[in-house]
């Protein structure tokens, strides 16, 4: 597998947990950031390197969202054609993903400084965490994955 696609993907799940953290504190998840400031009993200079990757992934989001509409427009009238133009489906999934590949560096630099901040013990508490999470989101995707409702 190449080096880029390893990156993004990495930068995605990790983007994806933490992307759900700072979902969870706007008050539609389950799983509050405040929660995990307590957990790991931060300290002053750690909540605020904590904040700013809740900050960064906040804007991020709100980038994507400006333009998942219309590229979700985009791929509605290329499937609506008689012919699927596989060259304009193909760019619109590629500029998604160069546009998480460009943010990459910034926010894998931005999780760095918040998790060297972090003592062994934290280190642990929230690998943890995210572990659990993932595990919730995984059993969650199945239950409401392919197919969708009740699995028998």
């Amino acid at each position: 597998m190449k080096r880029v696609i390893k990156i993004v993907i990495v930068t995605v799940i990790t983007a994806t947990t933490i992307g759900g953290i700072v979902y969870a504190n706007d008050g539609c998840g389950m799983y509050s950031p405040q929660r995990i400031v307590k957990e790991l009993n931060l300290s002053d200079v750690q909540q605020e390197n904590f904040q700013a990757v809740i900050e960064q992934f906040r804007t991020a989001r709100k980038e994507m969202r400006q333009h998942r509409e219309r590229r979700r427009d985009e791929m509605l009238s290329l499937l609506n054609a008689d012919i699927l133009d596989q060259a304009k489906a193909l760019g619109v999934i590629e500029e998604k993903a160069s546009a998480v590949r460009d943010k990459a560096p910034d926010m894998i630099a931005t999780i760095a400084n918040f998790t060297d901040s972090l003592t062994p013990e934290q280190r642990q508490q929230l690998r943890e965490h995210i572990s659990d999470r993932m595990d919730f989101m995984h059993e969650r995707m199945g239950y409401f994955g392919p197919g969708g409702g009740l699995r028998e």
